[in-house]
């Protein structure tokens, strides 16, 4: 059974909507990350499943039972804050103890459960200390373990790690997966970093103004983006979106831009000419292409006459930035690969099997593999998923 069902919820403060119609699961033991901008609706959707907002209409089902109505302490949920929101003159062990102090459970079953958590978290050789003598992953870790120390049916997470540097971050997204694994209790994690519901996430729910884009793995979201915002908020650059019209040209098929009318070459169409036919009866769309499968130089897919603006290198890997008439594009060159002098004209490849198409709505063209596609299992550079 389902922990949490979302149907049609929607929110408003005054004349703003927060949540448009949403609708959505959580699944049994599932570690569901809802990513998106500020403000995209994302913390609205927390609290609501915590019972710290009521929603304006539509239904929130616990365990398939009604439970819009459902007062916080009635939900059983646990729930881990940006700023820790621990006591400072607590103990680390008062701190765990609290929720089940504060609801007069015999103190012989606290110590138990504080022993047991506080194992699992590492934290036996703390129990004595108070806040102000923990460093941030260790503050991270209290605030998980008295989440965790009520037993809950599900975690709520918001943006829990914003507040620790680079590298204790990546520590504590393996930590947080790895206790995920060995509780099996379902978690929704609110966050804004890319990286981090790409890594940790069963399912990614990816929201914009009130709105969910899309849910599905963090392969699926990556390789088959249903939205052109979606595509552009994955992906480290981001993927290259030109606003396009296809035409017949010399025998062939060119790609032109309705802005400023440079033209690139498609060359090798072969099996897709029947297709190319039928967009090129469409007003316009646009197209897409990541960087890190674009080729230098003059190849089978979409050609590209662009100009060098500029060259970040970083370390392993270089991005190139170019100017395609009045549109930027980016592309990626690994460790060893020479990088062209700014200012430079160079040939850029898209290969078929990597172009995503859109139409003027922003939505995915279907099918989606009807000029090539990128199999999610198959050129993944650049991206780390679990």
């Amino acid at each position: 059974m389902d922990v949490v069902n979302f149907h049609s919820v929607t929110k408003q403060y005054g004349a703003q909507s927060a949540l448009r119609g949403v609708s959505f699961d959580v699944n049994q033991g599932e570690f569901l990350v809802i990513v998106g901008p500020s403000g995209c609706g994302k913390s609205t959707v927390l609290r609501i499943i915590a019972g710290l907002e009521h929603p304006t209409g539509g239904i929130v089902q616990f365990g398939g039972r009604d439970a819009t109505a459902l007062s916080p302490g009635d939900r059983n949920v646990g729930m881990v804050f940006q700023n820790y929101a621990l006591y400072p003159h607590l103990t680390v062990f008062e701190n765990l103890a609290f929720g089940l102090s504060a609801a007069r459970t015999p103190k012989s079953m606290v110590r138990e459960r504080v022993r047991e958590v506080a194992t699992l978290l590492e934290l036996e050789s703390m129990l004595a200390k108070k806040p102000g003598q923990l460093s941030g992953g260790q503050k991270q870790r209290v605030a998980l373990g008295r989440a965790l120390v009520r037993k809950p049916v599900i975690f709520l997470m918001d943006e829990p790690l914003s507040n620790l540097d680079a590298v204790l971050r990546e520590k504590m997204r393996m930590d947080l997966r790895r206790l995920h694994e060995q509780t099996g209790v379902a978690t929704v994690y609110v966050t804004h970093d890319q990286v981090e519901a790409m890594t940790m996430a069963d399912r990614i729910l990816v929201m914009q103004q009130g709105e969910i884009h899309q849910i599905g793995t963090p392969d699926e979201v990556y390789h088959e983006p249903e939205t052109l915002f979606v595509a552009r908020f994955f992906g480290s650059p981001p993927m290259n979106a030109i606003n396009v019209r296809v035409r017949h040209r010399e025998g062939g098929w060119a790609i032109v831009s309705p802005r400023h009318g440079e033209r690139a070459t498609i060359t090798h169409p072969g099996a897709h000419a029947t297709e190319w036919e039928r967009l090129a009866g469409e007003s316009g769309y646009w197209l897409g292409f990541r960087p890190e499968f674009v080729h230098t130089g003059r190849g089978e897919g979409v050609q590209f006459s662009v100009k060098v603006t500029d060259v970040e290198t970083l370390g392993p890997r270089s991005h190139v930035h170019a100017e395609w008439g009045a549109d930027s594009l980016v592309y990626v060159l690994e460790h060893g690969q020479p990088a062209p002098e700014r200012g430079a004209s160079v040939w850029l490849t898209a290969p078929f099997s990597c172009l995503h198409w859109f139409d003027e709505q922003n939505r995915r063209l279907r099918p989606q593999n009807r000029i090539g596609h990128v199999h999610p299992v198959q050129e993944a550079a650049g991206m780390t998923n679990r």
